[in-house]
């Protein structure tokens, strides 16, 4: 899985930027923070891959050598902030929240200055090629990092914030309207769109939460739902807020398919 270290950079600034919204790439969130995840694990990949090997060289050294003792000690704390890089990361992608992402920005800096303080050191200077990719591909990491998390916080990092908040919200607006009209003997026709909603709603948690959904399978159940709306016989007034509700519910969606 790993290549050649002076390539890595350039693939992973590409990708991060030109991976911005759908007019760019026609990627949906779900890919997009699948694709940003990988250029994170395959840089992590080459930092660990080019000092491990440089540690090597220096543990050679160091026998010949005393002048080599902070290179190689320098090499091995950075392999440690790597390490810590990629724990970090997998933790976000479990449960995306701003703590661990501040932690890996943390994790980062630390990275860039270790780099730059090995890359000082004259006895790295045969290593310089391989030093500059990897200080390449950690600024693209962090950049790809930062635009994931701007992403997160857009779709929400968790259901009670951004726009996973507002599909509930509305979603549970018309319902509770419906379910007034419940309380008081309403028509069977309430009950109809009780049912169609809550089709609508699992077609969207499918499709944001798990997976395993389609816009298009939103957009048929939706569609189920308007028709249901049209033909209700239920006041008008009543008919109105739901639609509201519901038409606000769909522009959540919409935005959150093409973040």
């Amino acid at each position: 899985m790993i290549r050649n270290t002076h390539t890595i950079p350039e693939q992973a600034l590409s990708a991060q930027t030109g991976g911005g919204g759908r007019s760019a790439n026609g990627l949906t969130v779900r890919a997009r923070i699948l694709s940003i995840s990988l250029i994170t694990a395959v840089g992590l990949l080459v930092v660990g891959a080019a000092f491990w090997w440089s540690q090597s060289k220096v543990e050679d050294a160091f026998r010949a050598s005393e002048a080599n003792t902070n290179l190689a000690r320098a090499a091995y704390d950075f392999a440690g902030i790597a390490k810590q890089m990629q724990i970090e990361e997998k933790l976000y992608l479990s449960a995306p929240s701003t703590a661990v992402f501040d932690r890996f920005k943390a994790e980062a800096a630390k990275a860039d200055a270790g780099i730059s303080s090995i890359s000082a050191m004259p006895s790295a200077q045969p290593l310089a090629n391989e030093m500059a990719d990897v200080k390449d591909t950690l600024s693209a990491i962090g950049g790809a990092f930062a635009e994931l998390h701007a992403i997160q916080e857009k779709i929400g990092l968790d259901g009670s914030s951004g726009l996973r908040a507002d599909l509930t919200a509305f979603a549970d607006k018309a319902k509770n309207r419906i379910n007034d009209e419940l309380k008081f003997g309403g028509a069977s026709d309430f009950e109809k769109l009780v049912r169609t909603v809550m089709e609508v709603q699992l077609a969207e948690r499918k499709f944001t939460l798990s997976g395993g959904g389609s816009r298009e399978e939103f957009d048929t159940a939706f569609a189920m739902f308007t028709k249901m709306l049209g033909r209700a016989y239920i006041p008008n007034e009543v008919k109105a807020e739901i639609e509201t509700s519901m038409t606000a519910y769909k522009s959540a969606f919409d935005v959150y398919a093409d973040a």
